[in-house]
């Protein structure tokens, strides 16, 4: 795998989980960016002077199998918290990425990502949220993220944490021939070959911070990708189910609904999977 961090100067937790990686492991600056190796796979530390959010297509000639933003949570609750979640639109793009965008969801990297943060040693939550704001890029992406106020910002030991799970995942996903999922699934393609160990699914309904999927990441080998909640629903249709669905690595093989959390679009969440043929479960099957 080659994978890229991206971190800005414009965003005070990304300059702390940069400043962890290139001090607890092997970089070396080349080429305008800092590289170092982890179990065989490539990692690159990218550092701009813009929000990630509006990094349109930084991926364009980047030498990267998968990249991942190391970025800053935003709540109005400012509760300390460990993020992670794939970006993308499901309508109106009204923070960067572009109108009715998904990026495609490194599923497997995410959810060891997502496993790698769980106990940490600041008992700090970890979350899960639904896709959203950008920015657009081809390939496959994740951010993962330090929240929700200044002085989780600036905590180097949540620095530390978030670096550690960044390069485990990328360890542990690496695989023996690049691509972006774990045990040597190469899904350049977003195709379910190689040796992945997990099964790829779409979460529909639900709250922004996906509670009802936490228990799915945790004790299943699926991978929840995308996540349409239930404010975006309106915005749900059959072209942006089957991006959701293909968007993954691997691809997506069913759909789980957080069915309490789908509110008025009972009916019509049920009616745009039954017509698209798509396995679906709900979160209560867990």
């Amino acid at each position: 795998m080659n994978a890229a961090i991206i971190t800005s100067d414009k965003d005070p937790a990304s300059v702390n989980i940069r400043k962890q990686l290139l001090g607890s492991y092997d970089f070396e600056e080349s080429g305008g960016c800092f590289r170092a190796s982890v179990g065989g796979n490539n990692v690159s530390v990218y550092s701009f002077d813009r929000e990630m959010i509006h990094l349109e297509g930084i991926d364009k000639g980047m030498d990267a199998d998968v990249l991942v933003f190391a970025s800053k949570h935003v709540s109005k609750a400012g509760l300390d918290a460990f993020t992670v979640h794939v970006p993308g639109n499901w309508g109106k793009a009204e923070f960067g990425g572009v109108d009715r965008l998904l990026c495609t969801a490194p599923s497997e990297l995410m959810k060891s990502a997502f496993m790698e943060l769980q106990g940490n040693a600041l008992g700090v939550e970890v979350i899960q949220e639904a896709t959203h704001h950008g920015p657009s890029v081809d390939k496959p992406c994740m951010f993962i993220e330090i929240g929700s106020n200044e002085r989780m910002y600036r905590n180097e030991e949540a620095g530390k944490i978030v670096a550690a799970a960044i390069m485990g995942a990328v360890k542990e996903c690496g695989g023996i021939s690049g691509g972006s999922g774990c045990n040597g699934n190469n899904g350049s393609n977003g195709s379910n070959s190689g040796s992945s160990r997990i099964k790829s699914a779409v979460g529909i309904g639900g709250q922004h911070h996906c509670p009802n999927f936490r228990k799915v990441m945790l004790n299943t080998d699926i991978a929840v990708a995308h996540v349409c909640p239930k404010y975006a629903l309106g915005s749900l249709d059959e072209e942006m189910l089957r991006q959701a669905m293909e968007k993954a690595e691997p691809k997506a093989e069913l759909v789980i609904l957080d069915w309490k959390g789908l509110g008025g679009f009972k009916e019509k969440v049920k009616g745009l999977v039954a017509a698209a043929g798509i396995e679906c479960l709900r979160t209560d099957d867990f």
